[in-house]
């Protein structure tokens, strides 16, 4: 006796209909995860940029930059250390500051937003807003333990790993003070055909290589300790 079940036309069609549904959606998440993955990997920038406000003003409590470095060229240090190359910009599109700090695998590196990063602009006029940009690269070869990442913002370094960066936002609201958090945002240093010399990586070495030859001593951002 055969074992074989033979179904109706109309229970084999709502079968192979069935059968065909659970392809397309194996198919579809498939996609969807490889669309996912693709979008992750397209977040992943050396080049990251924010903003900050209420910086410097009476009243307000101090605002924080955290940075973390995933291991994205290494694991340990010092092989997977990286340097933060900084730029902080009034509203006006003028840079107040830049400073370059080193950043070790799976540390955390809280930067103030009054004393480190907008307490010595290159301008006399106080900055209470304006925006960040921070550009990592790997520390380098020559570098020893007392000088690090020191003014590699303002050299012609090559950008390299990526790092996490996040900002609190103070705000009031009837007398009240409340923070907020928001994180970087990745960008592009330039489309491939803007001439080399106009790209956005070369303006911001320009401008802080500018920075430290006028020798006042204004516009050099601070690191937290190591």
């Amino acid at each position: 006796m055969s074992g074989n079940v033979h179904l109706s036309e109309s229970k084999w069609d709502r079968a192979k209909t069935l059968a065909l549904s659970a392809a397309a959606i194996t198919i579809t998440l498939f996609v969807a995860t490889v669309a996912l993955s693709t979008a992750a990997l397209a977040q992943q920038s050396s080049y990251n940029y924010g903003y900050f406000v209420n910086a410097n003003t009476s009243g307000f409590p101090d605002a924080d930059m955290y940075v973390v470095n995933p291991g994205s060229t290494g694991g340990k240090s010092p092989t997977g250390d990286l340097c933060a190359n900084i730029y902080v910009f009034s509203p006006a599109q003028v840079i107040q500051e830049c400073c370059s700090c080193k950043v070790t695998p799976d540390a955390l590196t809280t930067f103030s937003l009054n004393t480190n990063l907008t307490n010595d602009p290159l301008q006399a006029a106080t900055l209470h807003t304006g925006a960040i940009k921070v550009v990592s690269s790997a520390v380098p070869a020559s570098a020893t333990a007392a000088t690090t990442c020191k003014n590699v913002a303002a050299s012609s370094y090559t950008p390299s790993g990526y790092l996490g960066i996040w900002i609190t936002h103070v705000h009031v609201a009837n007398g009240t003070y409340s923070k907020s958090e928001t994180s970087f945002l990745p960008g592009i240093l330039s489309t491939p055909n803007t001439p080399a010399a106009n790209t956005e990586l070369a303006q911001l070495q320009t401008l802080c290589s500018l920075i430290l030859a006028q020798g006042s001593g204004f516009g050099i951002c601070t690191c937290p300790s190591e």
